[in-house]
């Protein structure tokens, strides 16, 4: 049976902000939605768009996540660091993995052996496979959530240049 969390101003806090920003994923649907599937060539997705968008990162209230994110985040008094910071990367991960708005989510990895100038060596490939159009219509929601889409790719371009499709 899983542990019951108690809930304190922090954590509240940590929920407040959650709801904040699926609230805000919603007012960029509203605003931009339309336009970012137009331009994706899919207009026909607006209400596949619409309903991905309430279910919004859903999962950052998980037991898998929650956590990770309120003691990374906003960390009560005598929390250990460490373990902040490794909850904190699995929930990221549990993130990730999870909702398909994110690019990471597409990220194959490979950990057969490959060719290397004629020898064969073992080691983890990455291979980026294309977004769906209704991911990358969520994904341009959720960075308009955070101000223009545009602002966040440049503020992260040289993260995200690695991983896009031209």
């Amino acid at each position: 049976m899983a542990e019951k969390i108690k809930f304190e101003s922090k954590d509240k806090k940590m929920l407040d902000y959650a709801d904040s920003h699926i609230q805000k994923v919603s007012q960029a649907f509203k605003k931009y939605g339309t336009q970012i599937l137009k331009e994706l060539g899919a207009p026909d997705l607006n209400d596949d768009l619409f309903h991905r968008v309430i279910a919004h990162d859903k999962s950052k209230y998980s037991e898998e996540e929650f956590i990770g994110y309120r003691k990374h985040f906003d960390p009560k008094p005598g929390e250990d660091k460490d373990e902040a910071d490794a909850l904190y990367a699995r929930a990221w991960l549990h993130h990730q993995n999870t909702n398909s708005h994110h690019p990471e989510y597409w990220a194959l990895i490979d950990d057969s052996t490959h060719e290397v100038d004629g020898k064969t060596e073992a080691y983890a490939k990455i291979t980026y496979l294309a977004m769906p159009k209704l991911d990358i219509a969520e994904m341009l929601c959720d960075w308009a959530a955070f101000g223009s889409p545009r602002a966040w790719f440049e503020k992260n371009q040289q993260y995200y240049t690695h991983i896009f499709h031209p």
